[in-house]
């Protein structure tokens, strides 16, 4: 068997979320050929920051609906309030994204939290 149970080798790959349209349909593009490929990823990761939310979640469905691939969500919490956090937490349920990775983030320059 393969994955993370077997003993053959396995990979995911992780992307910030592309800034522009064209940006996007080559991202997805990109993505959807690794999917074809003999061994695919087991899943695509896209980071979630304040500078990028819609973005991110916009390349996330697409990678789960065009490509067909497994999706998790790597949110990066610098920033963030309880109410924006519970709120991306609902887009994720909506979008039918269960897989998350939540991390604090690094603070912004000049210190902070």
């Amino acid at each position: 068997g393969g994955g993370c149970g077997g003993a053959e080798a396995f990979y995911a790959l992780e992307f910030f979320p592309p800034n522009t349209p064209d940006g996007a349909r080559n991202l997805i593009s990109r993505v959807d050929r690794f999917g074809q490929a003999a061994s695919p990823p087991l899943w695509v990761d896209v980071t979630w920051c304040l500078n990028s939310g819609k973005r991110a979640m916009e390349t996330l469905v697409a990678a789960k609906a065009v490509c067909g691939l497994s999706v998790q969500l790597h949110l990066s919490c610098t920033g963030l309030t309880r109410d924006m956090a519970d709120g991306v937490l609902e887009d994720c349920i909506e979008a039918g994204i269960f897989s998350l990775l939540i991390i604090r983030g690094d603070p912004p320059p000049g210190g902070g939290q």
